[in-house]
């Protein structure tokens, strides 16, 4: 049987209302800060839905580091040139108005000094005063994740679910996802995938980022209104070139 890659169901999970919102985030710090930016570049494309959001008066440019993402991403923006790089030492002939990274894209890098490669490697591959935009999970994260309730959905392909309890260890979550794909009328068959990610402190962060960058703009995403923003488990930065 051949082992099937998570991207080939993620398209079917993936919640498309989100990505256009996250777009439309984007959009707006882009024409806010830099209203003039022609040429963008996606760092993590994912299945495509982020991207294939954005006007047609921009350039794209977008990059994965798993070809079956890639894919993806081409079937939907056939007008972007993509590449299969990492966002941490991508070489790109090209500098770029803007350069951005959202769903915690940046969280699956293994150590933080790819974070930190990350962000030299963005600021050489943009124009003078180009804007980086990236989301990240903070270690506010490691604890919810200990307390997630479990998920059931149904899709075109059978059923997926995402187990409660999260493995957690040190900085690192370990989430896991079950797929039940449909082979024959009640037939199943179960494929198990492993997600990882890494938190570190914004004040970590944030020290990295300033040596080439100037913050615009720190915001908390998706936060409840219990939360305030020293809680939250995702933040949203803007931040220009110096």
């Amino acid at each position: 049987m051949r082992k099937k890659h998570f991207a080939e169901f993620y398209d079917a999970i993936a919640f498309k209302p989100g990505a256009r919102r996250r777009a439309r985030t984007v959009l707006s710090y882009i024409k806010r800060y830099r209203p003039t930016a022609r040429t963008i570049l996606e760092l993590g494309t994912g299945n495509g839905n982020v991207l294939s959001s954005f006007p047609r008066k921009y350039e794209l440019y977008g990059l994965d580091i798993e070809e079956k993402y890639i894919d993806l991403t081409r079937q939907k923006v056939p007008r972007a040139q993509l590449f299969v790089a990492s966002m941490h030492n991508f070489k790109i002939d090209a500098e770029f108005d803007v350069v951005f990274s959202i769903f915690d894209c940046i969280n699956y890098l293994k150590n933080f000094k790819q974070w930190e490669q990350t962000f030299a490697t963005v600021h050489r591959h943009l124009k003078e005063n180009g804007l980086f935009v990236f989301d990240m999970l903070t270690p506010n994260f490691i604890e919810d994740a200990k307390h997630t309730e479990p998920k059931f959905s149904k899709h075109s392909f059978g059923f997926a679910s995402d187990d409660a309890a999260a493995i957690v260890k040190g900085n690192r979550v370990t989430q896991e996802f079950r797929i039940f794909e449909n082979i024959k009328d009640d037939m199943y068959r179960m494929h198990r995938f492993f997600i990882v990610e890494r938190m570190y402190s914004p004040s970590r962060v944030e020290k990295a980022l300033k040596r080439k960058f100037r913050i615009i703009k720190r915001v908390p995403v998706e936060f409840s209104s219990w939360e305030s923003e020293k809680r939250a488990s995702r933040l949203l930065y803007v931040m220009r070139k110096i």
